[in-house]
């Protein structure tokens, strides 16, 4: 099984009882996913929602502090899975090429870069355009996204 996604971050212990708090990026995650920490294969026992990024997981095999110490400041990376139609993983934006409304070429996607809990894409351009974003008017499967065009003035 491949596991290719970056989804998030271990941050820290939270409680005595193996449970680990966890920023969480772009992906969302359920009730028995298994998630590959330090190369090391987990399921999910249990997720609470702190906010929009902040999550606390239980882990299979994580059952204390010490536990944990193996884990922390470590990815998270979760397998594909198959996603709903129109929707697409932020690192397979990479290498695609971001046109304006009026189809002209304005730049390429050099990385998708996550940094503070934010996700962004580094364009050619010398851009970077936060993930969600409103300035995205359409991603096409051929590999090109369209943006207003009042990022590149």
């Amino acid at each position: 099984m491949k596991f290719d996604i970056l989804c998030g971050k271990v941050l820290k212990a939270h409680g005595l009882s193996g449970y680990v708090r966890c920023a969480l990026y772009n992906i969302k995650l359920a009730l028995n996913d298994l998630v590959q920490i330090n190369n090391q294969i987990y399921s999910i026992q249990d997720i609470r929602h702190l906010n929009r990024i902040f999550f606390i997981l239980k882990l299979s095999n994580i059952n204390s502090l010490v536990d944990i110490i193996y884990i922390k400041d470590f990815n998270i990376y979760s397998n594909r899975k198959i996603l709903n139609e129109g929707e697409i993983y932020y690192q397979d934006l990479k290498g695609y090429k971001v046109f304006d409304e009026n189809s002209t070429l304005r730049a390429t996607v050099l990385e998708v870069v996550s940094s503070n809990n934010t996700t962004y894409l580094s364009l050619s351009s010398n851009l970077y355009l936060p993930l969600p974003s409103v300035f995205i008017l359409g991603i096409k499967e051929d590999e090109y996204l369209t943006c207003d065009s009042i990022i590149f003035e």
